[in-house]
């Protein structure tokens, strides 16, 4: 049985600047997300402790980008248990995936990528370690795969 289950997930083009548009977007959207997914955070290691995000109710987990533009974060509903069970940054994508626990059912994986335009392809490996465990698997992000060139994309 799955559980019902609400995630959202947003690129915002620099959480510093943009998360205050989220947070209106939330507030007009009325609705409760156990998982709030964001890409192109911009959080670098040299600018993160210039500011810390939050959003009331939620644990802010994220990963900083190499890069000008990525990065990712997850707010996670703070009455979850979660554990983080990888945290990638690289020049190629930047991804986080935590498992959510659950006491009477199956638990739950959710992971957040982004993936620059013409970065190699890294779903595949992921994937089958992820999905290895016979979890429910959720991804969000902003992959850049153009649908119209897939055979070469």
């Amino acid at each position: 049985m799955i559980l019902p289950f609400q995630f959202f997930s947003s690129n915002v083009a620099s959480i510093n600047r943009n998360l205050e548009n989220v947070l209106i977007l939330l507030d007009e959207l009325d609705f409760h997300f156990n998982v709030i997914g964001i890409t192109e955070t911009k959080i670098t290691n040299s600018n993160e402790n210039n500011f810390h995000p939050s959003i009331p109710g939620y644990v802010f987990e994220y990963v900083p980008t190499p890069l000008a533009s990525g990065g990712v974060g997850l707010f996670v509903d703070q009455s979850l248990h979660y554990t983080v069970l990888e945290k990638t940054s690289n020049e190629a994508f930047q991804a986080i995936w935590i498992e959510i626990s659950f006491v009477n059912h199956k638990n739950i994986v959710c992971g957040i990528i982004y993936r620059p335009h013409n970065s190699p392809d890294y779903f595949e490996e992921v994937i089958e370690k992820m999905v290895s465990d016979d979890k429910t698997v959720y991804i969000m992000g902003d992959f850049n795969i153009d649908l119209l060139k897939c055979e070469t994309s």
